[in-house]
């Protein structure tokens, strides 16, 4: 079952500001698109949101850490209560989605896999569910376009479910 997270305002604009700082480094490695409709700033946007809404459900800020290389640790929440380190996967498909981990970013350190469906038009975020590293470490990867990367891949029938909560106001940014 998932659990869906309103964003406020303040949050959602939070993520929008942070994803255009973190689209900065086009003016270093050039501009990316993920899909034909899903420009960087998108999916870095999507992406955000996905964290914020997960952020939210354990009352833990995002990391807003900007790295002049393009890149960052791997880790989206630190230190969960039973989940360990954590990686967040964001969709926009919101219809069966699948959490699909791209194999060069399956590092040791994260324990944890989160899948959330966003959409830029709206504040509401489905935490679809998660799933384990090691239940994933069992998988054989899979490349889902030509010249697409390696990715270990998990429909949403298969993953674990959040208990729902009741969430008082946090203000993430």
């Amino acid at each position: 079952m998932r659990v869906c997270i309103t964003l406020t305002d303040r949050e959602w604009q939070g993520c929008i500001d942070t994803a255009k700082k973190r689209n900065r480094k086009e003016d270093l490695f050039g501009p990316g698109v993920y899909k034909p409709d899903l420009s960087a700033f998108k999916a870095h946007a999507v992406g955000l949101l996905g964290e914020a809404a997960v952020g939210k459900y354990f009352h833990r800020p995002i990391d807003k850490v900007i790295y002049a290389d393009g890149g960052d640790d791997g880790v989206d929440l630190k230190n969960l209560p039973g989940y360990g380190d954590s990686g967040i996967k964001t969709t926009t498909y919101m219809d069966d989605p699948w959490l699909r981990v791209e194999a060069r970013n399956f590092i040791p350190r994260v324990k944890t896999w989160f899948l959330a469906a966003a959409r830029m038009d709206s504040p509401v975020v489905h935490i679809v569910g998660y799933a384990y590293r090691s239940e994933l470490e069992g998988l054989r990867v899979k490349q889902l376009r030509d010249n697409g990367p390696q990715n270990y891949i998990l429909p949403e029938r298969k993953l674990h479910s959040l208990p729902p909560i009741y969430l008082e106001q946090l203000w993430l940014f």
